[in-house]
């Protein structure tokens, strides 16, 4: 019997894809919970018209992707913190703070799960920050004073 998935389902399809599976499964499973609907002619032709439509804005998403992790290449953000003597923080460089410096020098909105550090940053000096946007990265330069 085929299908059309109305939501993402792991180990069978994502949402809108057109899947074959047993009648009982379908139906006792899949429809009853609402996860899916019976495939017509007229459903899977509008299903792949939406399937078009989601490559493209993936497309496109990528791209705009792409230039915001091109402008941190070759680009370095200080933060000023309090420390002591050595060198060690008194507090622990977060991931807000950073966000909060990005947003101030190149006006871009990101968000904390973007942003991914190795460790805990505690120590004044440079630090190299990976920037994730899907499956995109790009290294930003960290210097704390």
């Amino acid at each position: 019997m085929k299908i059309i998935l109305k939501e993402d389902i792991k180990k069978l399809g994502q949402k809108g894809e057109v899947k074959a599976v047993s009648p009982g499964y379908a139906r006792n499973f899949l429809i009853a919970k609402n996860l899916a609907e019976k495939a017509t002619p007229n459903k899977i032709k509008t299903a792949k018209k939406k399937a078009k439509k989601r490559e493209k804005r993936k497309l496109r998403q990528e791209k705009e992707n792409e230039k915001i992790l091109e402008t941190f290449k070759s680009k370095e953000i200080t933060l000023k913190m309090k420390s002591n003597e050595e060198g060690h923080l008194f507090a622990a460089v977060h991931k807000s703070d950073i966000l909060k410096k990005i947003k101030k020098n190149f006006n871009l909105d990101l968000k904390e799960k973007n942003i991914i550090l190795d460790k805990p940053i505690k120590q004044t000096g440079q630090s190299n920050i990976k920037i994730k946007l899907a499956d995109q990265e790009a290294k930003l330069k960290l210097t704390i004073k």
